[in-house]
Formats: C-alpha cells, sequence, structure tokens
C-alpha cells in the first residue's frame, strides 16, 4: 500500500484526486478497525509514506481530527526515529534478514 501511495505521489499532480480519496479510505479504516487494523495502518502504511516529509501532507488532516490525530502522531514520531538510524544499523539488520542492500 505504502508503495502505491508513493508511486501515486510521484505522478502527481493527475493523481490527486486518488490521494485524496485513499487518505478518505483509510482515515475510514482506521476509524472502523479494530487495533489490528489500526497498527497495520499505523506501521504498514503511514510509517513507510512519513519517511518522505514531503508526502506528509496527504494526511495532514488526519492532525486536526481527534481520533486520528493520535495515529497520524504515533506514524510521525516512529519514521522519525528510523530516518535517526544510521544507514550502517540499517545494512546490518536488512543482511540478518536477507534482505540485501537497504
Amino acid at each position: 500500500m505504502s508503495a502505491w501511495i508513493k508511486h501515486l505521489w510521484s505522478k502527481r499532480p493527475q493523481t490527486e484526486k486518488v490521494l485524496e480519496k485513499v487518505q478518505d479510505t483509510l482515515a475510514d479504516l482506521y476509524l472502523r478497525g479494530d487495533s489490528e487494523i489500526q497498527g497495520c495502518i499505523v506501521y504498514a502504511v503511514l510509517e513507510n509514506v512519513f519517511s518522505d516529509n514531503d508526502m506528509r501532507i496527504i494526511f495532514k488532516s488526519w492532525k486536526k481530527k481527534q481520533q486520528l490525530r493520535e495515529a497520524y502522531d504515533t506514524a510521525l514520531e516512529y519514521a522519525t526515529r528510523l530516518q535517526e538510524v544510521p544507514d550502517s544499523v540499517m545494512q546490518d539488520v536488512m543482511n540478518k534478514m536477507g534482505k540485501g542492500n537497504v
């Protein structure tokens, strides 16, 4: 999902309406979902999207909605912390997981 969102982002402005719909749909899924669904949205989607500082704007409306603000803040904090991890450490983790280059 995050890779698809990143692809849509790269095709702007033609995909802005689609990105808006994706954001709305994920917000709806988050609000209706249980803690497992919510965790997937935060850590598997938002955190990966938020690794690109510019893309955070897609979900800016989440900061204004009390029920979504915590998800936004959690994903942002996690993405920020991951950006602070040295590349050498990430490379070591990826090698141990058998994933190769970062």
